[in-house]
Parts: structure tokens; sequence; C-alpha cells
């Protein structure tokens, strides 16, 4: 009996290792060059940071708060406050924020924060995003930071890292970045001094079988309070998605057969992307995974359903 037990553990292990939900890292980079203070924006910024970091409802969410100037400052190499979203970790990193200071006599140069993402930030093992929050365009190495910025897709397009340009100020508008962030997947832009983003994000991967289910529950993550969630497959003429709703912390799409298919004429297996696309009045949600790649089967077997809590 045991080795039976045992032989079906070793069956469904990797369908459980998927189940699990992947954590995360949070990168923030905050100017501290003095025209933070000189803008008025200084004090606000802190105060958002905070409550951004307070919000973190995953204690093992890895926190990083990176404050940034130029090289010519005691902030090169950068300092780097790292601590996990536990309520005491949470309250040193609030606690760090408070003491931080303004430069004078620096330049804003937002390649310093990037180079050091690139290098030293990004955890694969983790869903890793990145925020560069900044109150003024660059003061050298622009040429650098928009080549930097070009490569983003190339490097995390298909990855799970996010990156967004905060502009704290008119003054951090760009004709030059905007538009180069524009053509990068898993970058964006934001207009605003709260850095208190709605990350929204989904499981990338589902299994269904068209033999005993209707549906695929798939977990997500962020609040989707105020939002409509749409599912479709994409350019599929073999399923299609009846409809789409959200249970429990997960979105439910229920899915059948696309007329005059049946179930002899499906294959056996298919992977299938989905696309998820949201709608509502809240623009500081980011819709951060919009696709989920389904593999539907025509098979007769034993469906084990794992929901990840």
């Amino acid at each position: 009996m045991k080795s039976i037990l045992f032989f079906i553990l070793l069956l469904f292990m990797p369908l459980l290792a998927n189940s699990q939900q992947r954590k995360e890292r949070r990168v923030y980079y905050v100017d501290c060059t003095y025209s933070m203070k000189q803008l008025g924006l200084w004090d606000d910024v802190r105060e958002n940071l905070k409550r951004a970091i307070c919000n973190v409802d995953d204690a093992t969410t890895d926190l990083i708060v990176i404050p940034f100037s130029d090289c010519k400052t005691v902030h090169y190499p950068l300092p780097v406050y790292q601590r996990f979203a536990t309520e005491e970790g949470k309250k040193e990193l609030c606690d760090l924020i408070d003491n931080l200071k303004c430069d004078k006599n620096t330049q804003t140069i937002h390649n310093i924060p990037l180079q050091d993402f690139f290098k030293n930030r990004v955890d694969f093992s983790r869903v890793t995003y990145m925020f560069l929050m900044t109150d003024g365009k660059n003061e050298s190495e622009q040429e650098k930071f928009n080549e930097g910025l070009s490569s983003w897709q190339q490097k995390y397009g298909d990855k799970h890292v996010y990156g967004f340009y905060v502009m704290l100020h008119k003054e951090a508008k760009s004709s030059t970045v905007e538009p180069i962030i524009a053509t990068q997947s898993h970058l964006w832009k934001v207009e605003s001094a709260d850095i208190n983003i709605n990350l929204l994000r989904f499981e990338t991967k589902a299994v269904f079988n068209i033999r005993n289910e209707k549906y695929i529950d798939i977990p997500f993550y962020g609040n989707p309070s105020g939002l409509s969630i749409n599912a479709q497959f994409i350019d599929c003429s073999l399923y299609k998605v009846r409809k789409s709703e959200l249970n429990a912390g997960k979105l439910r799409v229920y899915i059948e057969p696309v007329a005059n298919n049946g179930l002899a004429t499906l294959p056996n297996e298919i992977e299938i992307p989905m696309s998820i696309c949201i709608s509502g009045e809240n623009k500081y949600t980011f819709l951060v995974t919009n696709q989920v790649d389904v593999m539907c089967k025509n098979e007769k077997e034993y469906t084990l359903k794992v929901s990840v809590r």
C-alpha cells in the first residue's frame, strides 16, 4: 500500500510543484537628488513609498529599497536596504526611508540604477519588479540609459521580470524615453508621485481535460476590485471560452469545443495561448500577465486539481 501511495506521489509531484505560488521581489530605486526637495516631492514620495511597502501582504516578498544619485556622492556604490515583508521587516524599511537624505550638488543619472538592476537585482526564481522613481531628466549618460531600456524586452520579455519608470514630476517626462518604453513588453511608465501601484498577476500555465472538466481555475495575485476580466483563446479553431468569472481568488474560465468539433476530432493534447484583458476605472492597476498557456487534453484520465490558497 505504501509503495502505491509513493508511486502516486511521484506521478503528481511535477504538478504539485508547478502549482506553488512563485514568490516576489520588489526593488524600489528612490531619486535622492536635491531637486526632489526643491520641487516639494521629497516628503510625499517617502510617505507613498512607505504605504506601498506596508500594503505588501505576503511576508515572503523580498523588498529592496535603493536610494540613488550620481557617483560623485556617498551614494556610490549604491546602498541597499533589504528586508522580507514581515511586519518587523516592513517597519525597519519604513524607518530607513524616514532617515534618507537628499544630496546637494548632484546629478540625476538614471543609468546608475538601471545597470544596478541588470547586474545585481534580478532573481529569476522570483517574480521581480523594478520601480525607478525619479523627478527629472537625465543629466548624464542619457544614451547609455536609452540603450539599456531598449534591451529590456530582449532581456526580460519572456521572463517574470517587470519594470516601471515612475515619473514623479512633469520634469521627468521625456520625448526619447517614453517611446522606448512603449515598444518594450514588461515595461511601463507611471505618471504619479504615488508608487502604491496595484499589480495584477496570473499563473501562466494551466491544464484542461475536455473529458472530465468544464472549467479551469487560474490563480491570480493582486486586487481585482472594480475591474472586469476577460479571457479568450488566441487564434484557436478547436476550443472556445464560453465565459470567465472571478471566483475566490481565481479566474474561473469555462471551456468547450468549437461547434461541430466532436471529441473524436480533437487532438489528444494541444497547448493554446489564452489572452487576459482587464477594463475598469483604476488607471494605477497594471496587468503584468496578459497571456496564459493552456494545455488542452482529450484523454481518458484522472485529473488532479490543485488549488493554490
